[in-house]
């Protein structure tokens, strides 16, 4: 596909004002200002929208089908506009007056809830017909005019969150694939400095945090020692047609893994209980009408795994609504925030859903696709000599003497990594109490004896502990257990180590 013309020089949030004109657009357009009006959320009319529209009609027409997100997605950026197109309707009508009146009649059930700010549209003849098509977004950004091709160095993106958003994060992914966050403070302010010091695409987005959770509320693209494209490969739709919600669910996580293979990270496990909280959180957004992660009845992504028993130090979650598996596959990954969850290396379960929702004709599907760092089943016996291993490793590198081991030190570490699990209302204070009360009889053999206690995921972070690098420390015992214990992610590892201080 090729779009006309070099584009707009910068994205701007700055709508392209216009007047609603005397044709079939501008009638609707008049409409649409008006009935808006009325509701008590009124829309405005931007240029840049209507142009979108012209070019989505356009290839209505021609192909006899609106286009994908992703084609959409290109007319914006090509236009400068930042925020996600939220909303492509068409309809196809045989004379203004009856279009108009239908119009009018939908615009409470399109804007009642107050989701769109802005709007586009645009007629074009087809066949015997004509077909309108309106494009809506919702603008939550004022942002500082940022260049669509620019040359090798930083860039400072500044703006500031609309409505209730507050603690804006920016999340650049890199021409290499590799994405980075950055926070940019509390909000509604915002200014962060970008280094771009590479030659390629960088795909840009702006977060910030509502009721209905973290919302994308711009999304584009810099073009960094090139210039900006205007042709655009459309790649081949799900093959055999997917047209069920079982067939989508299957293709994405065949996707995800093809993404995380590609980018060499960790393969994930689906998970059955997982993709139950995602199926509930479909449902959920379903019933209640909305597409986002804080929800009015379950809370948030945190909120419904802790509830559920899947409680974790890492819990990431995507929301995507679209038409094909490939469109909101590819949707999720132009997203630099949605990419870093699908391709974080950390994660080690998948738990993913979708649900079909019938739009007259076409059918739509909402997923909900939930990343979690779960633990696996350890040797709590070959463990401790693992965590003694890598424990020396430190203290080499810290020009420090290796510790030894001692059976009467780790018999008491172990008690007390046991006692964890066995007695749910023992504290980590009271487990380190009680490892240190038990060496009170060795009291002659060292000048002191403690205790420290840790709950991990990865056994391997047990072994970086601070205090047990201290160069006085000669002799050590660890005690490693593993279960499951209220508020805390299924198959935790309590990790005990007693330390002595000879004499």
């Amino acid at each position: 596909m090729v779009v006309e013309g070099p584009g707009a020089a910068q994205y701007t949030t700055d709508p392209t004002t216009v007047e609603p004109g005397a044709d079939d657009a501008g009638r609707l357009a008049q409409v649409a200002l008006e009935a808006s009006a009325t509701e008590g959320h009124p829309l405005a009319l931007d240029g840049r929208l209507s142009q979108i529209a012209a070019l989505v009609a356009a290839e209505a027409v021609q192909q006899g089908a609106a286009p994908g997100a992703e084609v959409v997605q290109f007319f914006a950026r090509h236009l400068g506009v930042t925020e996600p197109i939220t909303s492509v309707s068409h309809v196809a009508y045989a004379d203004i007056d009856s279009a108009a009146e239908g119009l009018a009649a939908q615009i409470p059930a399109m804007i009642g809830r107050g989701e769109f700010t802005h709007f586009g549209v645009a007629t074009l003849p087809s066949g015997s017909e004509r077909v309108a098509v309106f494009v809506l977004t919702r603008r939550s950004v004022e942002l500082t005019p940022v260049e669509r091709a620019r040359a090798v160095g930083p860039l400072l993106l500044s703006g500031t969150l609309l409505g209730d958003l507050r603690n804006p994060e920016v999340v650049v992914t890199h021409p290499d694939g590799h994405t980075q966050r950055s926070p940019a403070g509390a909000g509604p302010r915002f200014q962060v400095r970008l280094l771009l010091a590479a030659t390629g695409t960088y795909g840009v987005e702006l977060l910030g945090r509502g009721q209905q959770g973290v919302t994308v509320v711009a999304n584009f693209q810099v073009h960094v020692g090139e210039a900006a494209p205007t042709r655009l490969a459309i790649t081949t739709s799900d093959a055999g047609g997917v047209a069920s919600a079982d067939g989508v669910r299957e293709a994405l996580v065949a996707r995800i893994a093809e993404e995380r293979a590609r980018a060499g990270v960790p393969a994930l496990e689906l998970h059955a209980g997982l993709s139950a909280v995602a199926d509930a959180h479909c449902r959920d957004m379903v019933r209640s009408d909305f597409v986002g992660h804080d929800s009015p009845t379950t809370g948030t992504p945190a909120m419904r795994l802790t509830a559920a028993g899947f409680g974790s130090g890492l819990m990431l979650e995507n929301v995507a609504r679209g038409y094909s598996a490939e469109e909101l596959h590819r949707g999720l990954m132009d997203s630099p925030g949605h990419r870093s969850n699908i391709l974080e290396a950390r994660v080690t379960h998948l738990g993913l859903a979708v649900v079909a929702v019938q739009e007259g004709d076409r059918t739509a599907f909402l997923v909900t696709e939930v990343f979690t760092q779960m633990t696996a089943r350890v040797d709590t016996a070959a463990a401790p000599a693992a965590l003694v291993t890598a424990i020396n490793e430190g203290r080499r590198a810290r020009r420090t003497a290796p510790v030894t081991s001692d059976e009467l030190l780790a018999q008491a570490a172990q008690e007390a990594a046991e006692a964890y699990f066995a007695d749910p209302s023992l504290t980590e204070q009271d487990i380190t109490d009680r490892a240190s009360a038990a060496l009170r009889r060795y009291a002659i053999a060292y000048r002191r004896v403690g205790a420290l206690m840790t709950v991990v995921t990865r056994i391997e972070d047990a072994g970086r502990l601070e205090p047990t690098f201290d160069p006085d420390v000669t002799t050590l015992g660890i005690g490693v257990a593993q279960g499951d214990r209220p508020g805390q992610a299924p198959n935790a590892i309590a990790v005990v180590i007693v330390l002595g201080w000879p004499r």
